[in-house]
């Protein structure tokens, strides 16, 4: 086999990590969630967040499907995170809306913005789970949610159904009695898979 293509991604900073892949099926677009403390990124920042706001925040950029440099609105990146330490660490597409999921960590509270309308809307642990939904071009977080107890939560896979489009996320929790994960039930409901 040959490789095709190639490409760095990462800013001036000594810490920048992709943790999950996904190539768009409207668009083709590669997407990549990771963890950063670079104060910009390659291509555009646009979104919600557009600065990183602690020592390492979270990143959901999006680059052509040929990884080629088409200008500077081809690449386009956002942060996720709050005044500590954020990370992504998973990412799955909507197939009915196209919409963008990433999940992850944070141990400082997310913007405020984010999280109108959360089904978890308060930090809960000494660091929580986060999930959060944003536009296919990544041009605004539609939503995001805390998902943790009282100990240290730590979101690691995303998967979507493609039909009713529910959120499963897996990963790992310290959270017990009394300060258990949450039981959040209804549409759209997130299913915590404990880790060992």
């Amino acid at each position: 086999r040959t490789l095709t293509k190639a490409t760095f991604f990462g800013g001036t900073g000594n810490d920048d990590r992709i943790d999950a892949i996904a190539v768009h099926p409207f668009t083709g677009f590669v997407h990549i969630v990771g963890t950063t403390n670079s104060s910009a990124l390659p291509g555009t920042a646009v979104g919600t967040q557009l600065t990183r706001a602690g020592d390492r925040d979270a990143f959901v950029a999006r680059l052509p499907a040929d990884l080629l440099d088409a200008g500077p609105a081809a690449v386009r990146y956002t942060f996720i995170g709050g005044t500590n330490t954020d990370s992504g660490s998973a990412l799955a597409i909507d197939s009915r809306s196209g919409d963008v999921f990433v999940a992850g960590q944070t141990s400082g509270g997310l913007p405020i913005a984010m999280l109108a309308g959360a089904a978890q809307p308060a930090y809960a642990g000494t660091g929580d789970a986060f999930i959060a939904r944003l536009k296919q071009d990544l041009s605004s977080v539609v939503r995001a949610t805390y998902f943790g107890g009282g100990g240290n939560d730590l979101a690691s896979s995303l998967a979507m159904h493609p039909l009713t489009g529910e959120v499963v996320v897996a990963g790992s929790s310290e959270s017990g009695a009394p300060s258990a994960l949450p039981n959040v039930a209804g549409p759209g409901k997130l299913v915590f898979d404990y880790g060992d």
